[in-house]
């Protein structure tokens, strides 16, 4: 994501009524996006990005939602948050849902992050499970 775009993205997010954490987290989910976007696959054209707590986009002619997530703050997930990544498909209107684990600093082997997966049931509610390691932007399929 060039500069220019991520501008474009950011300014809404400026001028909301949200408060400092959660635009803040917003602006974050943004640079997250873009990063995922450069690793994972360029052809992913953003749909929006500074509406919704998940990113959309358009791949190949499916409304995708991405989910980006902090491992930092994995523990925060709980077994019904699922009901929410549902919820998030429906109120979004995506077809398919993608949930993009963040790893700033290579903090967790992917064994213990598919053991977390399944011990919360995340994966029935997701397309695509999958890491983004920041630093090396890089992204690995989980589960």
């Amino acid at each position: 994501m060039d500069l220019i775009a991520f501008e474009n993205w950011v300014k809404p997010i400026e001028n909301s009524e949200l408060n400092d954490k959660k635009k803040d987290r917003r602006i974050i989910q943004i640079v997250d996006l873009g990063c995922f976007i450069e690793a994972y696959n360029p052809s992913l054209e953003i749909l929006d990005c500074s509406s919704y707590q998940i990113c959309i986009v358009n791949d190949n002619g499916t409304k995708t939602g991405i989910l980006f997530w902090d491992l930092k703050e994995v523990n925060r997930i709980h077994k019904s948050y699922t009901r929410f990544l549902d919820y998030y498909k429906r109120q979004t209107g995506i077809e398919k849902l993608w949930l993009v684990f963040v790893d700033e600093r290579h903090s967790m082997n992917v064994r213990t992050i598919n053991q977390f997966i399944t011990e919360k049931y995340i994966k029935p509610f997701c397309d695509k499970i999958l890491l983004l390691r920041f630093s090396h932007s890089a992204v690995y399929e989980l589960g």
